[in-house]
């Protein structure tokens, strides 16, 4: 029987039952070091993509919106703007984005579709899905606070780079985290199946083949991401799909006893 290295397997994981034979006699421990690599790997692209279009907001989005910011200075708890209102920020499309009114009051929100209202006294923040509610911060005990629009470019600026710096590890992680309880929690299904066909195959093995079946789900759902489109019900597709391969692969080894594992076999842990 044919052995294969790691870096195959995202592609025969589709339609190799050699390889899905391989995982369960020849790799080691759960998978997690092939699970790893493979999302390191797609989250590439999306972590480009991240960066991409962050620079552009730093370049092209933010400066036309930071244009329109009044130097607004904060003492004894009133805030103080220098220039006319009511005064209206707009978005790079035109939108209402904030609004900058020291007369009105929480209703002005209510009236508009701005995001953000600030008044003499308060700072209003419209809640993503509160259905009208908005998070309300007091300016009193604020003094001598001054925003202008070099503070805000220097916000931006550190803020984008900083999402960019951790947006490849932190979505590496988050999905490393998810897929291998995926792993560990259909594993079971796998235990489940093969009992029914008669194979004693111990559960971190299990855990080896759903991690492996799991790859043409992760890929497809990738692909999905990349693409911009989703397919119906994914969920239940996705788990179909997984179950179908969890099921290629336990038939692959059905007839092919599962032996120990010798110091020279590959190291599926990396």
């Amino acid at each position: 029987m044919p052995s294969f290295p790691f870096y195959q397997a995202p592609f025969l994981a589709f339609y190799s039952a050699d390889l899905y034979r391989d995982v369960a006699r020849r790799w080691r421990g759960l998978g997690m070091g092939y699970l790893l690599v493979l999302l390191m790997v797609i989250w590439i692209p999306s972590a480009l993509e991240i960066r991409n279009t962050l620079s552009d907001f730093r370049q092209n989005i933010a400066p036309p919106i930071v244009a329109q910011l009044p130097t607004i200075d904060v003492v004894n708890g009133e805030a103080r703007v220098q220039g006319t209102t009511p005064r209206i920020i707009r978005d790079h499309q035109g939108l209402p984005l904030a609004l900058i009114d020291l007369d009105a009051g929480p209703e002005a929100l209510d009236a508009s579709s701005a995001a953000a209202l600030l008044t003499r006294t308060h700072l209003y923040i419209r809640q993503v899905g509160g259905r009208g509610q908005a998070r309300v911060l007091d300016l009193d005990g604020l003094d001598g606070l001054t925003i202008d629009r070099q503070d805000v470019t220097l916000l931006i600026n550190r803020g984008t780079q900083t999402i960019a710096v951790f947006a490849f590890p932190a979505g590496v992680l988050w999905s490393f985290s998810y897929r291998l309880t995926q792993a560990l929690v259909f594993a079971v299904i796998g235990l489940i199946l093969a009992n029914t066909m008669n194979l004693g195959l111990p559960y971190a093995t299990l855990v080896r083949i759903s991690v492996v079946a799991l790859t043409p789900l992760i890929l497809i759902r990738t692909v999905q991401s990349l693409g911009g489109f989703s397919i119906p019900l994914w969920w239940l597709v996705g788990f179909v799909i997984f179950v179908a391969y969890l099921y290629f692969g336990l038939q692959a080894v059905r007839d092919t006893p599962v032996e120990p594992v010798s110091p020279g076999d590959i190291d599926a842990n990396l």
